[in-house]
């Protein structure tokens, strides 16, 4: 058995942290990967693998801890198949204030954004791993000592940044193939976190060089996609603008009226939450947060 390890108790919080930012979009899956996503967005198909893989020990021992605290006495062995269903999020992209469905535009958004891998195991249990933002100039002039010096020992370095309960019957991947309306039908799948009207996990489909649909992950409740299991890229972008209150200044208050202009807006308070929230090395989306 591995040692104990703190938590700190569940939450579920808007924003997360990852510093890593993606340059290539792959869009088919290879002969070996038989999902709906790419194999940049799975981690066992990925760059980042190796590297990621080091924590094996580490995944191992908090999932050890999780299933002691439920009264579970079992050693937790990970395999390739664990890393197969491993999805990159990707964090706060903006999309619904980017004015476009051309899937070009929305995957050079997403190449600009910072990005996690989240883990499920046994469909039961979540595990996340974020990579330490760069420290800049401007965080280290407006955050606190005690978030600085976390933000600069974790700069460049994967991590676990959370592990615990999940709100999942299945992996990512599956509850993206079974909800989805076409899955045999999209060019590419990938999953954003922390999006306008969205917040929760929530996965995007492309189809013929368009973003298609946004499909549900879990039992979420998304108030741009309520009580469904899909929703069309249109009707769930007006949703979210209709529902979002933006700053003042950013173009109008609340309401699809209101998205004229703001485009650039919702783009700018997207990087501005990425600032803000990067250097604390990772706040929390929906689960139990790892205490130092």
């Amino acid at each position: 058995m591995h040692g104990k390890k703190k938590w700190m108790s569940k939450k579920f919080i808007v924003i997360l942290l990852s510093g890593a930012a993606l340059f290539g979009f792959p869009a088919v899956a290879s002969a070996e990967n038989q999902t709906i996503f790419a194999d940049d967005d799975i981690l066992y198909y990925s760059e980042d693998y190796e590297e990621v893989k080091q924590l094996n020990d580490e995944i191992e021992a908090d999932l050890e801890y999780v299933l002691k605290d439920e009264g579970i006495d079992a050693d937790v062995e990970l395999d390739e198949e664990f890393y197969k269903k491993a999805v990159k999020a990707y964090i706060n992209p903006g999309i619904v204030g980017l004015g476009t469905d051309g899937e070009s535009s929305i995957l050079e958004r997403l190449g600009e954004c910072q990005y996690q891998w989240i883990f499920t195991y046994k469909d039961k249990y979540v595990v996340e791993v974020s990579k330490g933002a760069e420290v800049t100039d401007e965080m280290r002039q407006e955050l606190s000592e005690e978030i600085l010096e976390e933000a600069t020992e974790r700069e460049g370095k994967w991590y676990v940044s959370a592990y615990g309960g999940g709100q999942y019957d299945s992996d990512l991947i599956e509850i993206a193939e079974n909800n989805a309306s076409d899955p045999e039908g999209y060019d590419r799948v990938v999953v954003l976190g922390g999006e306008l009207g969205f917040q929760a996990p929530v996965a995007l489909a492309f189809k013929d060089g368009k973003a298609a649909e946004f499909i549900s992950l879990g039992e979420y409740a998304y108030e741009a996609m309520p009580d469904v299991k899909s929703l069309s890229f249109s009707e769930a972008v007006n949703n979210a603008l209709e529902i979002t209150v933006f700053p003042s200044g950013f173009g109008g208050n609340s309401g699809a009226g209101a998205a004229q202009g703001v485009n650039a807006g919702v783009i700018a308070l997207a990087a501005a939450v990425c600032a803000a929230a990067a250097a604390a090395g990772g706040l929390y989306f929906w689960r139990r947060k790892k205490s130092a």
